[in-house]
């Protein structure tokens, strides 16, 4: 069965610490999430809102003034800002003020005169080469045009509201702004897409005046709107779907490598030498410094995440970090090995090096078990990925990070920071709060699941295999309904305020 590949390790729900407060940022990419958008998509992951005037009024100024509070706190004197890359949501909804001011901010923590990458994503639709324009002079020399298919009935079969003629339209209008640089994200997997529409969909791609692709399987999320449609989701898929699945993923390397496009991650193809800076850094080992609501950063051996909630982070002049945790060596190496396969090549010894860590013969053992099963090829000391192995990067993935980190290796160097499995251990309750957050995520961007946990909440709850008698089930039933607890569970406590927070972001849309 197809698993999807980590974006993240360890995960999130373990980054419990409290955060650092001043950081030093040496070699950095910076990325900016603007949540909001004309239109909920059911398969996008991130966080996300219905666009309104008021909302973004209140979250515009709270974003300048999170990223003057990195430039004012934090230490850029010896720092080299990598890239700059906005997302969403629907960043190009942004306005021309918004976008000048933090271009400015981030410009001024790390000077130099080699502009960096500077990326806007973008919704074909929702903006013209007049702001494309103005959006270029400001400092953007790259553009995302988020098309993910050029066939107009599977785009609303998966809730878009742009049409192929409207990306079509966005390029030209990219390209008529002087912006040259110009990235194309697409899907496979959607409703009603067949293998024969996704090869002509690569192959109209490949002749477009363009540099860098994108392409992404789609995923269901649990409990979202496609799956409550019945479609298979992740490790639920069926065999036959994965297949099918497979076979898509097979014809982007014969399609787009036979047009000059060379695969560098597991997900992108660049021509002509380009590759995106931003990209490389999520999965390279940068540091990353997140700015808005539910983006997450990385400085060194620190990982953290913002708060997702929207209105919380418009409302507050530090609405900053929810959690953080600090990895140590060992832990640093594993995770750099493992987000490191996204490039489709990792040197181990290399990093083990850098970490000042000593690998222990189990972690050689694993590499063994999936070099024998084909899955990975391991010579002079890295791990890479052949073509035909990317599609399961996935599970090599989830069997590395199934591997303790005891079992990864030794540190040459005193190193008194606690495991993360530690901190897992004296934790278990999160695991439920945990499978409750992906249920809350979704009801906050989702009208209709909201609706329906309003209306009708055990009810509800349990059609969506959640069990009423658990405490933490229990504790977001009471939530709902207006009940008060006499629970002094911290966990308890966690459930019922994030529903309280997306009740509130509901009631002022």
């Amino acid at each position: 069965m197809y698993t999807p590949p980590l974006y993240h390790w360890p995960p999130k729900s373990l980054w419990v610490q409290a955060p650092s407060r001043r950081r030093t940022w040496k070699s950095f990419s910076a990325y900016f999430h603007f949540p909001f958008c004309r239109h909920l998509c059911d398969f996008c992951g991130y966080e996300t809102r219905l666009i309104t005037k008021d909302s973004v009024t209140a979250f515009s100024r709270n974003a300048v003034a999170q990223t003057k509070q990195h430039s004012e706190i934090d230490d850029f004197s010896n720092s080299h800002l990598r890239s700059i890359f906005f997302g969403g949501g629907t960043a190009s909804l942004m306005s021309e003020e918004l976008m000048a001011g933090l271009l400015t901010i981030l410009r001024s923590c790390a000077p130099s005169d080699e502009p960096p990458e500077a990326t806007l994503e973008c919704e074909p639709g929702t903006i013209g080469r007049a702001k494309l324009e103005q959006a270029r002079i400001q400092g953007i020399n790259r553009v995302s045009v988020c098309a993910q298919s050029f066939d107009d009935s599977i785009l609303r079969a998966i809730g878009r509201r742009h049409t192929n003629e409207q990306s079509m339209r966005l390029l030209d209008d990219a390209l008529g702004a002087g912006i040259k640089n110009i990235h194309l994200d697409l899907m496979y997997g959607l409703p009603g897409q067949t293998h024969q529409e996704w090869e002509r969909t690569l192959q109209v791609a490949s002749t477009l005046p363009i540099n860098h692709i994108s392409t992404y399987k789609l995923y269901i999320f649990k409990h979202g709107r496609l799956n409550r449609e019945g479609h298979p989701r992740g490790l639920e898929e069926l065999e036959s779907d994965t297949a099918r699945t497979r076979a898509m993923h097979s014809s982007i390397n014969e399609i787009l490598g036979g047009c000059g496009f060379k695969q560098y991650t597991l997900t992108e193809y660049g021509r002509g030498g380009y590759g995106s800076e931003y990209i490389k850094s999520c999965f390279d080992g940068g540091n990353l410094l997140p700015l808005g609501p539910g983006a997450f950063g990385r400085c060194g051996n620190e990982v953290w995440e913002n708060s997702p909630y929207v209105q919380r982070y418009s409302s507050h002049a530090d609405a900053n970090t929810t959690g953080a945790l600090k990895l140590n060596s060992v832990e640093a190496l594993k995770r750099d090995v493992i987000l490191g396969l996204w490039l489709l090549r990792v040197n181990l010894e290399q990093l083990a090096a850098t970490h000042s860590v000593n690998i222990r013969p189990e972690l050689f053992g694993l590499l063994d078990e999936l070099c024998c099963e084909g899955s990975i090829e391991y010579s002079d000391g890295a791990i890479s990925l052949g073509a035909h192995q990317r599609f399961g990067a996935g599970q090599v993935m989830k069997r590395l990070a199934d591997l303790s980190s005891d079992q990864w290796g030794t540190a040459r160097s005193s190193d008194q920071q606690p495991h993360y499995s530690d901190l897992a251990d004296q934790d278990l309750p999160r695991d439920h709060v945990t499978r409750l957050d992906q249920l809350i995520r979704v009801a906050r961007r989702d009208l209709d699941l909201f609706n329906a946990l309003q209306k009708n909440p055990g009810g509800t709850l349990q059609k969506l295999g959640y069990d009423t008698s658990e405490a933490h089930v229990w504790a977001l039933l009471e939530a709902i309904q207006g009940k008060q607890s006499s629970s002094c569970d911290a966990r308890v406590a966690e459930v019922r305020q994030m529903w309280s927070d997306i009740r509130q972001e509901h009631a002022r849309q």
